[in-house]
């Protein structure tokens, strides 16, 4: 096909100089099958600054586009082998990464011609011969389209990697997380144990991977035990801290140093919560405090001291399933200095359980927003009285679950269970 390319002076009277924009990285390709409107086309192109294939019919811009990246496209619509309409489907049909910006020129003018090469997919359309001027104007609205599309490339790969690193870290903190929530698992009691005539169980289920609550009891000597069931403010990585500072700490040595009256060889229950609250005073911006209610049995009277700082009531349990609520509330620990905590002391008789938990059981929430209640706890463990303490609390545990419908609680879950035998 010899057409005349443009209405306007020849080619070689044309000395525009390429823009100061950098069109080198933009590649065309001219596929035309018309050997004097494909030279001069690549002329024009190269002196506006773009690096430039060309084909002479449709199959070989074809093999071009499968060996380099091209970002536009300039194709006749006639052309041996493989036409303007059908190279522009295989190029929708294929292309999976960058977009090809497709002119399709033909000298057909008709609607028809139009609404069948957009069809195709094709971006714009010129009607030859067209003047060099509509050409570069449809050249830059393609350069738009192809700067967004790599600045859009370019965003989505700092994504991809944003997201990559965030992962990353991600699961570094997970791994911590579980790495803090082994340590702090390792710092609970033995299931099912006995000692000084007292056997114990519980119940431990952290919100997250690490949680704030922590139980234990301790042979502290001389036929006395030390036991606990603290609630750290918050909840995550900064309760649990506290919660395993806490738990390190209530050792021999510090009720020893605190708990043991001048003029006795017992420990005091209140006298070992002053010195915990001495230790943990917040500052600053730090609100961390926490509950506890913390007990010394004397083997030798049978009888438990205990204190209560800001902590659920701890529950007495006869072997009748009496049910009698102790302490007097408290202050918690670390809010204010210099505090004083009492305790009271009640005798252990054969079968008496006592039960010493946090509020994540009594305010665990049903679908209606019902709390399960302390009434309820109390009564579920009363009608237990019968069954092992192991069986009790598998029991309770099962009562909560199904009370909130799920086994992922919003707060701690913790329960110490003690049985005089």
């Amino acid at each position: 096909m010899n057409t005349t390319l443009l209405n306007e002076p020849s080619l070689a009277a044309d000395s525009t100089a390429a823009n100061d924009d950098d069109r080198s990285s933009i590649r065309v390709l001219v596929a035309e099958d018309a050997a004097n409107i494909r030279f001069g086309l690549t002329r024009l192109l190269e002196k506006w600054g773009y690096t430039v294939f060309s084909a002479a019919d449709g199959e070989q811009a074809w093999e071009i586009l499968n060996e380099h990246v091209v970002q536009i496209v300039i194709s006749d619509w006639m052309m041996p082998r493989c036409n303007g309409v059908e190279l522009c489907t295989r190029i929708r049909e294929q292309q999976s990464s960058g977009y090809t910006y497709f002119i399709l020129l033909t000298s057909r003018d008709d609607d028809g011609a139009l609404v069948e090469g957009m069809t195709a997919g094709a971006d714009d359309y010129l009607v030859k011969p067209f003047v060099r001027d509509e050409l570069k104007v449809r050249l830059k609205a393609g350069e738009r389209i192809i700067r967004l599309e790599q600045d859009l490339d370019a965003k989505n790969r700092d994504l991809q990697k944003l997201n990559s690193a965030l992962g990353d870290a991600y699961q570094t903190m997970e791994d911590d997380l579980k790495a803090a929530a082994d340590i702090q698992l390792s710092l609970l009691p033995e299931k099912s144990v006995e000692t000084n005539s007292l056997g114990f169980d519980w119940m431990f289920v952290p919100c997250a991977v690490v949680g704030g609550d922590l139980l234990n009891f301790v042979d502290i000597g001389a036929g006395q035990t030390l036991v606990y069931n603290f609630d750290v403010s918050g909840h995550g990585v900064q309760a649990a801290m506290l919660s395993v500072s806490i738990s390190k700490m209530l050792d021999i040595e510090f009720c020893r140093k605190h708990g043991l009256k001048r003029d006795e060889f017992r420990f005091h229950a209140g006298d070992i919560v002053a010195a915990l609250n001495d230790r943990f005073q917040t500052s600053g911006n730090d609100s961390r405090y926490f509950t506890i209610a913390l007990g010394i049995y004397d083997s030798a009277t049978s009888v438990l001291s205990l204190c209560q700082a800001g902590h659920t009531h701890p529950i007495h349990i006869n072997r009748q399933g009496h049910v009698q609520v102790l302490g007097e509330g408290g202050f918690p620990v670390g809010m204010l200095p210099d505090m004083k905590y009492e305790a009271v002391s009640i005798e252990l008789k054969p079968g008496d359980r006592i039960f010493l938990h946090s509020d994540g059981i009594t305010e665990c929430e049903n679908n209606t927003g019902e709390q399960f209640g302390a009434a309820r706890l109390q009564q579920l463990l009363a009608n237990s009285t019968q069954a092992t303490l192991s069986s009790a609390l598998d029991v309770l545990k099962q009562a909560i679950v199904s009370w909130q419908g799920s086994a992922s609680f919003e707060d701690d879950i913790s329960l110490l269970g003690i049985e005089y035998r």
